[in-house]
C-alpha cells in the first residue's frame, strides 16, 4: 500500500462531493480516482478503524483473529497487493498463517466456510492437510458452491489435482442454465453465483468447451446489467454483486471500463460499485441504508485488487503462486497475542522457581523436574482453551435500548431435525418467540444480531447478492441434513423474497427462522 500523498489528500475533498452525490441520484458516475489510489484509501480506513496503528499490527491482530472469516478475504487481497509490488513494506503473515491452521484443525462448520479458510491457507503458502482434504470433500458435493471454492482449491493444487479438476469443472459446465448463468436457486441468471463461477472457470478458458461456457455466462450478465452500469441480486442493487462481476471480468482479463459489453450508457460495473462507496469509512451493501458494511466493504476492495491485477497483467486473481512467507519488520509488542504473553509468563515462572533452586542449593533433580513439568501442563492448558471472554465476543456491538423503539418478534425453531444430535433441541426451539426492540430502519439480520448476542447463540453468516446469508445458527449448519438444508426465514408468514439484511423491519412484524431440510417445502 502506497502512503497516500499531499496531491491525493487534496482529491478527497472531490471524492467525498462525488460519492455523496451519486449516493443521493439514481444514475451512476464515473470513477474519479485511480484503484491504486482507492485501495490504498480503503486499507488505510480499516486499519484506521480497527484502532490498529499500522497494517503490520492489523494482520497481527484483527485478521489473524478473524481469518476464519471477513480477514480471510483481507488477507488474500493482501498477498495479492504483496506480489504486485503495492504495499510499501514487507509484512509479516506467518502469525496470521498459525492463528488459521489453529482454527482449521477444529473447524466443524459448513464444508463452503472450510473451502474458505483452505483458500486463505492456500494464499499464505500452508501446506496444511486441511487443504488437500477439504478439497476433495468439496468436489463430492452437488450444489453449485462447494463445487465453486473446490475447483477453487484445485486450480492451486498442481498436478496432483489435475484429474479431480476436470471433473470438477465438468460438473460445474453441467449446472449451467438455460440463459447461460448459474444460480443456487432458481432457473434464471444470478450475478453473484454466475460471477463466482466464472472467476473459478477462468483458469481453465483455454479449453473449447469452457470456453464456450464462459462466453455464454459472459453474455448472461452482459444481458441483466442495469442501465447504470449495476446489478440486482434478489431484486435490489447491492455492491457486493457488483464487486463479484468486476472481479469475474478482471479474471478473465476483461477490462470492464472499456468492454462494450459491459458499458451501459457509458457507465461500467466499476462506476456502479462506486456509488456505494462511503468515504473515510468503506462501502454500504445498499443504497437506501447508506451504512457501512464490512461484507460489501472487503468484496468491494478485492474486486479493486483483481483489477488492478488485470490491468498489471497478472493472471485470474484466486490463482496465487506467491512467494513463500518472509518475516516483516513492524510487529508491535501490544498487539501480540495474549496466547504467546501466557506462554512467555509460563517460562518466566518456570525459570524463577529453577533460579530459586540454585539459590536455596538444591540437588534433587526433582527440584528442576517438577517445575519444568508444571510449565509444560500449563502449557498445554494455554494451547487447548479457547482464550475469549464470553463478554467481549457477545457485547461486542451490543447496543442499549436508547434510540431502539420499534418493537418487532423474533422466534428460531429446528422442528425438521428436532433432537437429531447434540445441537438439536428435542423440541425444536432454539428461541421462544420474543420481543426484540429494533431501530427504525434495521433489517432482519439486525434484529436477529441483537437476539444472539443478548442470548449468545452462535451465528456464521456470509454476504451474497441477496445481502448477509446465514449459515449456521446455534451451531446447526446449512447441509448438515442433506445437500437442500439450511435456514430461512420469513416475515408475518410470508418468506422474504430479499436478503435478510434487505428486509427492513417495521412496528410489529414477527420474524420467524427455522432449519429446513428441503429449501422450505418441509
Amino acid at each position: 500500500m502506497r502512503r497516500i500523498h499531499a496531491g491525493i489528500l487534496a482529491l478527497s475533498l472531490i471524492l467525498l462531493l462525488f460519492a455523496g452525490g451519486a449516493a443521493k441520484g439514481e444514475n451512476a458516475g464515473r470513477a474519479e480516482k485511480k484503484p491504486e489510489e482507492l485501495i490504498g484509501e480503503i486499507l488505510e480506513e480499516q486499519v484506521r478503524g480497527s484502532g490498529a496503528e499500522t497494517l503490520q499490527d492489523w494482520i497481527n491482530a484483527g485478521l489473524s483473529e478473524t481469518a476464519d472469516g471477513t480477514g480471510g478475504w483481507y488477507l488474500i487481497a493482501l498477498r495479492r497487493l504483496e506480489k504486485l509490488g503495492m504495499l510499501e513494506e514487507q509484512q509479516d503473515f506467518t502469525g496470521a498463517r498459525a492463528a488459521l491452521e489453529k482454527k482449521a484443525a477444529g473447524e466443524q462448520g459448513s464444508i463452503t466456510k472450510r473451502e474458505r479458510m483452505a483458500l486463505t491457507l492456500q494464499a499464505l503458502n500452508s501446506g496444511n492437510e486441511f487443504i488437500e482434504e477439504t478439497a476433495a470433500r468439496g468436489a463430492d458435493e452437488e450444489t453449485l458452491m462447494p463445487l465453486v471454492f473446490a475447483l477453487h482449491l484445485m486450480n492451486n493444487g498442481g498436478a496432483k489435482w489435475a484429474e479431480a479438476r476436470e471433473r470438477t469443472a465438468e460438473r460445474l459446465l453441467e449446472l449451467q442454465l438455460e440463459d447461460g448463468g448459474w444460480a443456487v436457486i432458481g432457473e434464471e441468471c444470478d450475478p453473484d453465483c454466475t460471477a463466482m463461477t466464472l472467476q473459478a472457470l477462468a483458469p481453465l478458458r483455454e479449453k473449447t468447451e469452457t470456453a464456450r461456457a464462459i462466453e455464454r455466462g459472459l453474455g448472461a450478465l452482459a444481458g441483466i446489467q442495469q442501465e447504470n452500469g449495476g446489478y440486482l441480486g434478489m431484486g435490489m442493487e447491492s455492491a457486493e454483486s457488483c464487486a463479484q462481476v468486476l472481479t469475474a471480468l478482471s479474471c478473465l482479463g476483461i477490462d470492464a471500463a472499456e468492454d462494450s459489453r459491459f458499458l451501459k450508457n457509458g457507465a461500467s460495473v466499476l462506476d456502479a460499485m462506486m456509488r456505494f462507496r462511503i468515504p473515510g469509512e468503506g462501502f454500504a451493501h445498499d443504497l437506501k441504508t447508506g451504512r457501512k458494511n464490512d461484507t460489501a466493504t472487503v468484496q468491494c476492495l478485492y474486486a479493486l485488487v483483481s483489477y488492478e491485477n488485470m490491468r498489471q497483467g497478472g493472471g485470474p486473481y484466486y490463482v496465487f503462486g506467491f512467494e513463500p512467507l518472509k518475516t516483516g519488520n513492524g510487529l508491535s509488542l501490544r498487539n501480540i497475542p495474549v496466547r504467546s504473553w501466557l506462554y512467555a509468563g509460563t517460562g518466566l515462572l518456570v525459570a524463577a522457581a529453577w533460579t530459586a533452586a540454585l539459590i536455596r542449593k538444591k540437588r534433587n533433580w526433582r527440584s528442576y523436574a517438577f517445575p519444568l513439568l508444571a510449565g509444560a501442563v500449563l502449557a498445554a492448558g494455554i494451547a487447548w482453551i479457547q482464550i475469549q471472554s464470553p463478554e467481549g465476543f457477545y457485547g461486542e456491538g451490543l447496543e442499549t435500548d436508547a434510540g431502539r423503539n420499534v418493537s418487532t418478534f423474533l422466534s428460531i425453531r429446528c422442528d425438521t431435525v428436532a433432537g437429531e444430535n447434540e445441537y438439536t433441541p428435542a423440541d425444536g426451539v432454539i428461541l421462544a418467540e420474543e420481543e426484540v426492540l429494533t431501530a427504525e430502519g434495521e433489517s432482519a439480520f439486525d434484529q436477529l444480531m441483537t437476539a444472539a448476542r443478548k442470548h449468545r447463540i452462535q451465528l456464521d453468516f456470509d454476504g451474497t447478492a441477496a445481502g448477509t446469508y446465514v449459515r449456521g445458527i446455534a451451531h446447526i449448519y446449512e447441509y448438515d441434513f442433506g445437500t437442500l438444508s439450511g435456514w430461512m426465514y420469513r416475515v408475518n408468514g410470508v418468506y422474504a423474497d430479499v436478503g435478510c439484511s434487505q428486509y427492513p423491519l417495521q412496528e410489529g412484524d414477527r420474524v420467524e427462522w427455522f432449519y429446513t431440510r428441503n429449501i422450505g417445502r418441509d
